[in-house]
Order: C-alpha cells, then structure tokens, then sequence
C-alpha cells in the first residue's frame, strides 16, 4: 500500500505503538487523491479532506487493484451509521459519526427522493464541478511547498565608539576604592604622628622613616584604570602624583626638623 498509493520518501502516520493510523493528502500520488475524493463525496463520507485513516485507505487500495467491493452495503451501513448518530438512547448511537456531522450522501438522498417521485421545493441550486485536467491539477496535484522564506538580516549597527567623557562603571568603582585607600592610609599616617608624639614625650622609642612608610602603606599615584586613560584624566593623575610627592617631601622634611629639635632638647638638659 505505501509504495502504491504514496509518493517516494513518505510514509503513514504511526501512534506510539507504530501502528499506522492515517496518510496526510500531500503525501498521496494523484491518483490516489483522486480516489480519496471518490469516498469521501460518495461512498464513506464525514471525514476530513487532510488525511485518510486506515479503513478508507483499505478501500481505496482496493479500488486501485480493481478487487471486488460491495459498495451498496457499505454505502448502506455508512447510511445507518449517519442515522443513528443522531439517536436519543445513547446505548443505540453510533459511535463511528458525530451527530453534528454534515448530511452524508447529499446527491444520493436526492436521486432516491426525485426517483419516488417526492415533491422537493426549490431552496437553491448548486452545480456540481465536472471533474477535468483543471480539477484534478488545482485540487488532487500537491502544491509546491513554499519554501521558509528567511528573516531579513538586521542593519548593521553603527561600530561603537569609545567613551570620550567620563567613566564606566568599572572604572567609577575603582576610583572611588583608590580614594577610600587614600583616606584610610591618611588617617593612619595622622594616628602614627600622634603615637609618635606621645612615645617621645613618655622616653618610648619613635618608629623610624622606614617604618612609617611600610606602617601608612599610602597607595601613591593613581593607576591608570583598564578602559579609561583621557589626556584630562591623566593630567589629573599626574597633578595627583605632583601633590602625593609634595605631601611626601613634607613628610620627610618634619621628621628631620622633630630629629633636630630633638637633639636641641637633649643638649639643653646636658648644659
């Protein structure tokens, strides 16, 4: 059945169990749709026109090996089946159509009700399409599959530019944090000054040069920060560098004046 009433490269619809349980319309070869539309619109209708399940695609293959079918008796029990779907005991409706399906067998109906020679009012007229070369390549033929189309791509962004002004958040941080080290290394050089006068003034021994320096740790110039480095920053730094040197030199010059007087005092209380 796959081979002949399926296109190459396809295959039925499997449940989980793999046992097939329809064909998609795409998938059949032109023929077979055009058989497919034989037993929806005149032997076993009320299915969908996507796809066949199992039983109409049995019947459809034995119409394509021109094996021999009752179809009578399948139209009449299809026609039974459509009856009694609309039954009000439930143990009694059919369970294979829903009773809110389309009417089944429209043209059949109407053949038996104008041979009995029934009265059947003029509602409208339909006519049905005589099915040609053009029917069956508008209708049975598969469409050709669109391909995706694709997104377009999207515009190309203009090339960042580095930041002339200012600085980014890493770099903000890290200035802050050189300055907070700052302050601390100042309020410790305040506290070994103050140390220093009270242990000189008590005769206990004074931290030297050396000591001092290691003891503040003053954390010096600026670093240039990794994604910064404008010409007025680093101006800023070097003035900074030019200041830390001044407070530097300072520094130094006040312990040798506190040496000196020292030495001054000394003396006076030998004379």
């Amino acid at each position: 059945m796959r081979s002949k009433l399926l296109r190459p490269n396809t295959d039925f619809v499997f449940n989980a169990t793999q046992t097939p349980l329809r064909a998609m319309r795409e998938d059949m070869k032109t023929f077979t749709v055009l058989l497919f539309n034989l037993v929806l619109y005149n032997i076993q209708p009320n299915s969908h026109p996507s796809d066949a399940t199992m039983n109409i695609l049995g019947l459809i293959h034995y119409i394509n090996e021109d094996l021999e079918i009752d179809v009578a008796g399948i139209i009449s029990r299809w026609m039974k089946e459509i009856v009694l779907s609309g039954h009000p005991d439930k143990a009694l409706r059919s369970s294979k159509v829903k009773s809110t399906s389309p009417l089944g067998f429209p043209c059949l109906i109407m053949g038996l009700c104008s041979a009995n020679r029934l009265h059947l009012p003029h509602i409208g007229n339909e006519e049905i399409p005589t099915i040609n070369d053009d029917y069956v390549d508008r209708y049975c033929k598969p469409k050709r599959r669109r391909a995706r189309q694709q997104p377009p791509p999207p515009p190309p962004q203009p090339p960042t530019q580095p930041a002339t002004s200012g600085f980014s958040d890493q770099n903000f941080y890290n200035f802050f944090t050189h300055l907070y080290d700052q302050n601390d290394a100042g309020y410790r050089a305040m506290s070994a000054m103050q140390q220093s006068f009270y242990n000189q003034h008590t005769g206990q021994s004074v931290m030297t040069p050396q000591d001092f320096q290691t003891y503040v740790a003053w954390p010096e110039v600026r670093p240039t920060f990794i994604g910064g480095g404008m010409a007025p920053n680093a101006d800023a730094g070097e003035e900074a560098g030019m200041d830390d040197d001044d407070e530097e030199d300072d520094g130094g010059e006040g312990d040798a004046s506190m040496e000196e007087e020292d030495e001054e005092e000394a003396d006076s209380d030998d004379d």
